[in-house]
């Protein structure tokens, strides 16, 4: 299609959008300001959005149209444009509690759509969710991607943000979208019906939230009880457990600290997390959708869920159900840790990052008992496999 009449946006971060023509039809672009454009960290970014939100089918997501060439652009994404008002916008129109529910249905069915998809929001908050000013439908915009070799301005709602993101240290999973719902449901002003989904959307522990988003909604309209979802409170005694600890956290750390690089000099572990943020544009990009009455989603979230390498995989047999339901997150996660130095990117052994890894999973997950002493073996099964991938 031919793009006419482009006209920028005013926004912030690293992202450019405009507003188009092509025929009758208005179109966003999003492109990268000129300042980026040379950066391929940055290009690959936009690249993988599209690559990823454009196979997305759902009435509540915008649409990902093209991936264009223009000769003052640059590449951009093409996306759908929204006549709307955002979420913030909506509640303060003072809808009743009934078309408040059909907005609540709508935007679990999205969710849950995404996590269907293996795909993660990450950036759920009201200036991210558009209704439409015609049948007020949902939209959701502005997707947060997280990867840990990409940087860039950082422009996230903490109060939205589930706390295993904040903390930086494990594999984003479907469960930090389900604790911004529940933020979202503050905002809602539902009574106090809501008090009891909204405390479990937004338990600390991430496997004690609901499985999934219109579970949480489901909920409400029975008065707000806990049905629905995983509960992951874990029982057992402590005979043991800090034994157990102090011996995991000293195999962790006995070569942490200084590690000693290449040429022989002292080189202290980066503090980089597992899940550093590419820093969306997606607060400025919003001020710009508002401009435009459009919306465009910033970036889409590919959940690293992966399994590990099959030679590295302890055997669970001695795992509980709870154990066994993380371990996939985990493994994933300690590979982003160690794949650098068994690639020879870096000398040494990240000691300090394991260590701060598993002192982060003691926190979000509040393993006790015999759930913490089948963690704590399949833990360290697994480090003393990448030791051994390290010896090679």
């Amino acid at each position: 299609m031919n793009y006419t009449e482009i006209k920028q946006i005013r926004s912030k971060g690293i992202y450019a959008y405009y507003s188009c023509q092509s025929g009758k039809d208005t179109y966003i672009l999003k492109g990268l300001k000129l300042e980026y454009q040379s950066r391929k960290q940055f290009a690959h970014l936009l690249q993988r959005e599209y690559k990823q939100c454009s196979a997305l089918n759902h009435e509540g997501i915008v649409k990902y149209i093209d991936l264009i060439e223009t000769e003052n652009q640059g590449t951009c994404i093409v996306l759908e444009y929204i006549n709307g008002r955002s979420l913030k916008e909506y509640i303060q129109e003072r809808h009743s509690s009934e078309e408040k529910f059909a907005v609540l249905h709508q935007l679990a069915s999205a969710v849950d759509y995404l996590h269907n998809n293996k795909v993660v929001h990450g950036n759920l908050k009201p200036s991210n969710i558009l209704i439409t000013n015609q049948g007020d439908q949902v939209k959701l915009i502005d997707f947060r991607f997280l990867d840990p070799d990409e940087s860039g301005e950082q422009s996230i709602s903490l109060k939205y943000l589930a706390p295993e993101l904040r903390d930086g240290t494990m594999t984003v999973d479907g469960y930090a979208d389900i604790y911004s719902i529940g933020m979202l449901l503050k905002d809602m002003n539902l009574g106090s019906m809501a008090n009891k989904v909204i405390e479990r959307c937004c338990s600390f522990g991430r496997y004690e939230r609901y499985e999934q988003a219109e579970d949480a909604i489901q909920a409400l309209e029975r008065g707000g009880d806990h049905g629905g979802g995983l509960n992951l409170k874990l029982v057992g005694g402590i005979v043991g457990a800090a034994v157990i600890v102090l011996a995991i956290f000293l195999a962790v750390t006995q070569f942490g600290g200084d590690v000693t690089a290449a040429d022989g000099t002292a080189q202290t572990d980066s503090t980089e997390t597992v899940a550093s943020e590419n820093g969306d544009a997606s607060a400025n990009g919003n001020a710009a959708y508002a401009d435009a009455r459009a919306s465009a989603p910033a970036q889409t979230p590919a959940p690293d869920q992966a399994a590990a390498t099959v030679e590295n995989q302890p055997a669970a047999a001695t795992a509980s159900d709870a154990v066994n339901q993380i371990q996939g997150a985990v493994t994933a996660d300690l590979d982003k840790i160690f794949d650098p130095y068994i690639n020879g990117v870096k000398q040494g052994y990240p000691g300090k990052q394991v260590a701060r890894y598993y002192k982060g999973i003691l926190r979000a997950y509040q393993l006790k008992g015999a759930d913490l002493e089948a963690f704590d073996k399949f833990f360290a099964d697994y480090i003393n496999g990448k030791k051994a991938q390290l010896k090679k």
